[in-house]
């Protein structure tokens, strides 16, 4: 059994650095891979029309689709609060 854990910053970061090797090994080892990622932010900055609200909503639901399509698990850091971190901060 292979596990992998990937821990970045912002939503994107994963599909653009990791995505394409987890895939591999995905492909290579089935059920034998287990992969997740783990974000550190909220997401909500640095849209230039929408509100940081309606921005991470919109890049929670991507991730979410993300991990469907990459057969892998994703969560949030936490603080002690149970809040994430806030981006850009």
């Amino acid at each position: 059994m292979l596990k992998a854990l990937f821990i970045h910053a912002h939503y994107d970061d994963y599909e653009f650095t990791a995505a394409g090797t987890f895939e591999l090994w995905r492909r290579r080892l089935g059920a034998e891979f287990r992969a997740r990622i783990l974000i550190c932010t909220d997401g909500e900055a640095g849209h230039h029309c929408r509100t940081r609200a309606e921005t991470g909503r919109l890049r929670f639901a991507e991730q979410q689709a993300s991990a469907r399509l990459g057969q892998y698990e994703f969560d949030l850091l936490r603080l002690p609060d149970g809040s994430v971190p806030r981006e850009a901060c």
